[in-house]
Order: structure tokens, then C-alpha cells, then sequence
């Protein structure tokens, strides 16, 4: 059997400070120019401390003993212009350092992520560990030094953030709250020259599939968070009295992700008693099917209007009975 829907539009992100002492450390120290894309001239300034140059060392110095952490946050005032091509400005500024291979480590699931400082590197225990990671607003970044690699800090490059005066010794942490999105580098003053730099990118939160509905409709239910990518224009069937953890009430896809005008057959398995489509909310009004057991049971849709489309079996929501459809927009 075969329906032909009726549709009507509506609106449908401390410094644990004990060890004291300014260690000299590798290289000059000396802060290379900035390139031409940070533009905001109100944010470039930099720390002004700086190591005196001396070879590089690689001691263990004991730990320092209670050590009292230091937190950091953005403030309004430090809101700058995003760099003008921030893929490339990336590569550009790890270009130089020796554990970055091109990896961003994904956390933007946590609430806090701890980055090592003092890790190995070509040249010695002058690196940060994970390099680059991407993060949600509101993620705590937290730095724990290692012991070494002599004295380290943490400082932006253009300055939203800085640990202090470069310090030697494990037990020493600092942690900065993101809470503006953009990409924000970072280095330790006396071992930038070494390819002691990391990254930061904050991004605003997201859901896995993007669609902050879809996942909230089918939290309950066999979904893996992810959409089926079913775009290229061609014809979808859903599958309904899909087998499901509670018996034949699901969908399947269950959360397909299509283009513009395609059209979409249900297509009844003939198990698990009646099902019925009804759409629960649409950027169109749609009509539901009828309710049928039949294996030869079908209902066809074409959904022209981008959105997402979520709908439920009228007979088994409980069992199941719960569907999406994300129309991309072209």
C-alpha cells in the first residue's frame, strides 16, 4: 500500500609554584616575529621575563614540596581577531617541533585535559605532550610539569594566558578555562627555538552527529550518535519492525542524513505486530501513515524542505519506536 503524504509549511576550557629560581635554559630565549595574520595589535604582547641563555639542561631536580596551583581564565578583554587562515598558521608555528606530526588530539568530550610539559623531544625533554588538542568552550586545560628538561613555563603567544617566570622541578602545574572559541598557541619562552610549542583549539560544544535534536529524541534507544550518510540523490528505505533490543520495533537507518527532494520509502518487515509513521516534528507538516502489519506495507515521502525530521511508531514508541531524518542543506 502505498500513501501520498499531504504537507502544509509551518514554523515549525595553577601554577603550583615551590621550586624558585629562574633556570638558564637552551637556546637564546630570543621570541621570532609573529606573522602577518595575527593582526590584532592589542593582543600581541608577550611576557616580558626571560631566561639567561645558557646551553641546554636536562636535569632532575627533586620535586618541589606542597606545591600550590595557580588557575587561569580568559577574560572579555582578550577576545582577538582569528587568524586569517588558521590551517596554515598551525602548521607554520609546529613546524619546528619534533613530536607534532600533523595529529590534533580530540577532547572535546572532556571536561578537563592535561598536557605534559617537559616531555621528550629531538633535542632533549623540550616538548608539550599531546602538542595540539581540540577542546569545547568552558574545557580546563591543565599543564603538570615533568621535572624535565631544566625550567619551563606556558605562555600564549598572544598573551591570553602565561604560567609565569620560567620554573624547574615536577609537582608544578598550571591551568587556564577556555571559554572563547578560536585557536590559541602557546610556548615556553626559553625553549620556543627548540620546537617547544603546543596548541590549542576551542570549538563550540557539539553533539557526535551534530544535531543536538536527534540525539536528544534517540538517546533512548539503539543509536550509535552517528547519522548514516545516505546524500548522492538516490532513493532511501527505511526498514520498519527493524530488530531492536526489545524485539522487531526499530528502525533501520535510524538516523539517515539525505539531500534535498529524496524520497524515502518505509518499508514494512511484516514483524512485530502494527507499526504506524507518525511525524512528531518537522520543518513541514507531514501525514502519517496508516497502521499496518502487512510485510507488503509501504509509505513514501519526498522531503524537499533542509531540517530535521523526527518521527515515532504510534504503536511501539516505548519498545523502540523512534526515528530521524536530517535533510542536509545544500
Amino acid at each position: 500500500m502505498t500513501w501520498t503524504p499531504r504537507r502544509r509549511t509551518f514554523i515549525r576550557l595553577g601554577l603550583a609554584s615551590s621550586a624558585v629560581g629562574l633556570a638558564g635554559c637552551s637556546g637564546d630565549g630570543s621570541e621570532e616575529t609573529d606573522e602577518t595574520d595575527d593582526t590584532d595589535a592589542s593582543a600581541t604582547g608577550t611576557a616580558t621575563g626571560t631566561a639567561s641563555a645558557q646551553p641546554p639542561t636536562d636535569t632532575e631536580p627533586a620535586p618541589p614540596t606542597d606545591p600550590a596551583p595557580t588557575t587561569d581564565r580568559t577574560t572579555p578583554q582578550e577576545e582577538l581577531t582569528p587568524y586569517q587562515n588558521p590551517d596554515q598558521r598551525l602548521a607554520q608555528w609546529m613546524s619546528a617541533t619534533s613530536n607534532y606530526d600533523g595529529t590534533i588530539q580530540d577532547n572535546r568530550s572532556e571536561d578537563q585535559v592535561d598536557v605534559q610539559v617537559g616531555t621528550e623531544s629531538d633535542n632533549g625533554n623540550f616538548s608539550f605532550s599531546p602538542p595540539v588538542v581540540r577542546v569545547q568552550t568552558g574545557t580546563t586545560v591543565q599543564w603538570q610539569w615533568t621535572g624535565r628538561g631544566g625550567a619551563h613555563n606556558v605562555q600564549a603567544r598572544r598573551g591570553q594566558f602565561r604560567s609565569g617566570n620560567p620554573r624547574e622541578g615536577g609537582g608544578i602545574s598550571f591551568t587556564h578555562t577556555f571559554e572563547e572559541t578560536g585557536m590559541y598557541l602557546y610556548e615556553c619562552e626559553v625553549h620556543t627555538n627548540f620546537g617547544m610549542r603546543g596548541a590549542v583549539i576551542v570549538e563550540e560544544p557539539q553533539t557526535l552527529s551534530g544535531y543536538p535534536t536527534v540525539d536528544e529524541w534517540l538517546e533512548d534507544y539503539e543509536y550509535s550518535g552517528r547519522l548514516t550518510d545516505a546524500r548522492g540523490g538516490v532513493p532511501v528505505t527505511i526498514e520498519v519492525g527493524a530488530d531492536s533490543p526489545d524485539g522487531n520495533f526499530g528502525f533501520r537507518p535510524i538516523a539517515p542524513l539525505v539531500d534535498p527532494g529524496t524520497q524515502i520509502t518505509f518499508d514494512w518487515s511484516g514483524r512485530g505486530g502494527n507499526h504506524q509513521i507518525v511525524w512528531e516534528d518537522t520543518p513541514v507538516e507531514l501525514e502519517n501513515s496508516q497502521s499496518t502489519s502487512s510485510a507488503r506495507g509501504t509509505y513514501k515521502v519526498t522531503l524537499d524542505t533542509p531540517g530535521v525530521y523526527l518521527y515515532r511508531c504510534g504503536d511501539h514508541r516505548i519498545f523502540g519506536g523512534h526515528g530521524a531524518i536530517v535533510v542536509a542543506d545544500d
